[in-house]
């Protein structure tokens, strides 16, 4: 009988890989969302624009902080940036750092 090098020895840890290809998947492609939508953000020019999709990115972001797909303060600070990048935007400055 020849096993492949990802399979585990035991029906446990067989379910456990079957598991864990889901939920790299999924989690692959809802990084893949934040990203495009952060980048989305970046690119945006208008001010009202700007704002709503920061209100989507707010979404998402608790989202990946709630899921553990990220750190949950790695969420908080993503979003204190992009709210200062805004707020930066309306006051007419070019954020330096941020």
């Amino acid at each position: 009988m020849i096993r492949r090098f990802f399979l585990g020895t035991s029906l446990q840890a067989a379910k456990r890989n079957r598991q864990s290809k889901i939920f790299r998947s999924k989690n692959r492609a809802f990084k893949s969302t934040v990203k495009n939508a952060m980048k989305a953000f970046e690119t945006e020019t208008d001010s009202g624009k700007k704002e709503d999709s920061l209100k989507s990115m707010y979404s998402l972001l608790d989202k990946a902080g709630q899921t553990n797909l990220w750190h949950p303060r790695k969420a908080a600070r993503n979003k204190s940036h992009l709210a200062k990048k805004l707020n930066a935007l309306k006051a007419g400055k070019t954020p330096a750092s941020a």
